[in-house]
Formats: structure tokens, sequence, C-alpha cells
């Protein structure tokens, strides 16, 4: 019997609520850290800016209506995650193996982890998967309903973290792909996919003035970050006069320097971010001239640094550096709050930080595992390519590396929650290349 394009598999429905139960069971209302409490800061007030995309805040605005504090916000990403992954799983694995492959890949640690918090790396996470569910869906059913929320939560990935737009690349040509097996790109389909690419890269900007978000120069913290460790390396202080303090010495970067994330080399508050105070135009043109002469002048000492931070990502933090860098085990709120949160005292929460402990330096938290997983998910399927499950995989694997891939020139520390896209991709590329491969099942012949 031929399924409704419109209905999760009963199997994925099941483990969507297992998974949706078990991560409120674990987790509600959600954990902060000092990230998330700025943003529930301007969900209260209703004044936005734009060093954290404000669109989460927005909707923590809604929610917070109707549900103070973290906990209706927490849900809804929460829901929107878990359904999605289901309508992805069953839809490539139909019935109870698919429900299975759903808590397999909710429930990896570096999966579920991250989710506990309220970071707009979850909400992206949780966009992204609402936009491959309904891009599978309509390549499986053909029914173009599915076109219209694909484009809404690509939209929503968009805006949600600044460097979210090569992610969505490989999704939108996924979408735009013909759906036939020998079908051919017409200009005319090339054509709109150029354009509603084009137009996803204009969302952020349009989200904020929507929003009437105060612009900063959140670009500020990893120029000079990078300008710093190059100083150190030449020893000559090449930050610009007008973002530093007149006594700014080597030394000074020296000793707030590391390499693996840069709020240490600001804590002395020798160096003025663009965070606190817009910068004039001058300061932008100086810091931005500082930064293109130290690239052209010290180009090796330049990569040195990034290569150093790189590596951190790739293969997880050191065992010496904060857990913060893997999870935030804290529910901090902002002065405006109201609401009284769970404490960390439960048993479970005690446990759960136990078990974080003896996993954040094991290769289930570097990148590497699952960036090289999503390379050989992308590799099995490519003599598949012309099959929906075949293009599945290569779209979501080519996510997975185009959303890491500019880290390495655009992250200001070695966080693994900016890989959380990367380790869910991985996995259902994993997944979709496993189906490609084998022989079609009677639930998902002609689907």
């Amino acid at each position: 019997m031929r399924r409704s394009p419109h209905r999760i598999d009963p199997a994925g429905l099941t483990a969507a609520a297992l998974g949706i139960a078990t991560t409120l069971w674990l987790f509600h209302p959600g954990w902060m850290s000092v990230d998330s409490a700025v943003q529930y800061q301007q969900a209260l007030t209703g004044r936005y800016d734009d060093i954290h995309p404000p669109l989460l805040a927005w909707l923590w605005r809604q929610t917070d209506r109707s549900w103070p504090g973290p906990g209706g916000l927490y849900l809804a990403l929460t829901a929107t995650a878990w359904l999605a992954l289901a309508l992805i799983a069953t839809r490539l694995l139909p019935g109870w193996r698919g429900g299975l492959a759903t808590l397999a890949i909710g429930w990896m640690p570096p999966v579920l982890l991250v989710a506990a918090h309220l970071w707009k790396d979850v909400a992206l996470s949780a966009a992204l998967l609402g936009a491959s569910a309904a891009i599978l869906a309509h390549r499986h059913s053909g029914h173009r309903a599915w076109v219209g929320p694909a484009a809404v939560f690509l939209a929503a990935a968009v805006a949600f973290r600044h460097n979210a737009w090569p992610a969505v690349l490989p999704l939108v040509a996924w979408l735009a792909w013909p759906r036939t097996p020998t079908g051919r790109w017409t200009a005319w389909r090339a054509l709109a996919a150029t354009g509603f690419a084009a137009g996803l890269a204009l969302v952020p900007g349009a989200v904020n003035r929507a929003l009437d978000a105060s612009p900063r120069d959140a670009w500020s913290a990893v120029v000079l970050w990078d300008l710093g460790a190059v100083s150190i390396a030449t020893g000559r202080v090449l930050i610009p006069p007008s973002v530093r303090a007149p006594d700014l010495s080597v030394a000074d970067l020296e000793a707030g320097y590391v390499d693996w994330a840069n709020p240490p080399l600001f804590a002395a508050n020798k160096i003025r971010l663009g965070f606190h105070a817009p910068y004039s135009a001058d300061d932008r043109r100086a810091v931005r001239d500082a930064w293109l002469a130290m690239l052209r002048e010290h180009p090796g000492a330049y990569v040195a640094h990034r290569m150093r931070v790189t590596r951190h990502l790739l293969l997880g933090p050191p065992p010496d550096t904060p857990r913060e860098l893997v999870y935030v085990p804290a529910r901090i709120l902002p002065p405006e709050a109201t609401v009284a949160l769970p404490t960390f005292d439960r048993p479970r929460d005690r446990a759960i930080v136990a078990a974080a402990e003896r996993l954040r330096g094991t290769p289930l938290f570097a990148g590497a595992t699952w960036l090289l997983l999503a390379l050989l998910a992308g590799i099995a399927a490519w003599r598949a390519r012309t099959t929906e499950p075949g293009r599945a995989a290569l779209a979501l694997a080519a996510s997975s590396w185009a959303y890491a891939a500019p880290l390495a020139i655009a992250t200001g520390s070695a966080e693994f929650r900016y890989l959380h896209w990367s380790v869910i991709a991985a996995l259902l590329a994993t997944l979709a290349a496993f189906t490609a491969r084998r022989p079609p099942s009677r639930d998902n012949r002609g689907s």
C-alpha cells in the first residue's frame, strides 16, 4: 500500500514521541549559557541587536508570552527537530527500522548533548532538519505543497546564524534537482535555484530591519583575534590604535591569548570590540585595513593561527580546556527575568554531567569524525546519484562540509556546538547512502 505523502510513518511518530519525551525529561526547560541569557534578555525587552541574529530572540518573545521562561521555546525546538528527523528517517527506511534510526541519530551523544541548550546552533539544526524533511517529502511525493515549508525552514536557517548560508546551498540544489533519474537541468530551473539561493542571502538583513535590530560589528571579535595572534608571532602590535588602549603591548596579548577561543584576549578590556559600542566608519576601515595588511605581510603567521583553532575543531578541544567548549551545564538568566528555573541538583543532572565529562575528550566530539563520515557517505552514494536516497545522501554530505569548512577562517573559538548541524547531516547522509544501496522495499516502491 502506498503511504500518504503527508503523514509520518507510525513507527517514526512513535520514535519522535519517545525522543521528545526523553529530551524534555533530561533537559527541560533547557540549558542556558551567557549567549542564551543575552538572547533571552532581548526577548524580554523587545530590543534587538545583530550580534546574535535576532530571529531566535523574537521567537522566544512570542513563546514567553504564553509560557514565561525558556520552556516554551525549548519545547518548540525539540519537537520540530525530532518530528523532522523521524520524517526523514522513515522515508529513507520505512517501518520500525526507520524508527530505530530516528532514535539512534537523535540520541547520539554529540547530537543530544548540544540539543540540551537554548542556542542558535540548536535552532539552526531544527530548521535545517525541517527543510530536509520537507524537501525529501516533496521529492518522494511530487507534491508542490512541500516546497513552501522547505523554503520557510531554509529562510529561518539563514536567519538563525550568520554563517548558515553555505549549509543551505546543497539543500537548495537538492530541492531544485530534476526528479526523474535522467532529468536534466534547464536554464530556467538553474536560474530559479540561483535566484532563490541569492534571495536567502538577503533574509538576515531583512529580518534585522523588520525587527529594528541595532547594527553591531560582530565580525570584529574574529578579526581582532587574528590580529592579536599575528602580533604575538611577529613581536609587533598590529591592532589599530583607534580600537585599543595606548599601552597595549605584545606581552599583554601573550598573557590573554589562547588558541582555542578568543574571549580571553579581550578580558583585560584593552581592545575595544564592536559588541559594546558600535564602531565608527573610521574604526571599521582601520580594522579592515589592518587585517588585510596582516594577510599580505604575514600570511604564514595567520595560517598557523588558523590551523591551530581548526585542529581543535577537527580533533576536539584539548583535555585541559574548559568543558564549556562542548557543553554548559547552567541556566543563566538575565536581570530582567522573573522566572525561577530548576537548579542542577537532580540525580539525572549529575549523571548527565558525569557522562559528558567522560565522553567530551573522545572522537565523538571531534569534528573530523563526522566530516569523514559525511565524506564516506557521499562517496558511497555517488553511484546511486540518480536515485532519491543517493541524491539525499550527496546533498546532506555536502551540507555537512559546506557548513564546517568556512569555520577554518570565520570562527572565533573551537566550540563543538558550531558543528552540530555537520554531525546531524553526516549521520543522515550515512543513512541515505545505506538505503540508496539497498533494493527498494515494498513500502517505498513508487513513493
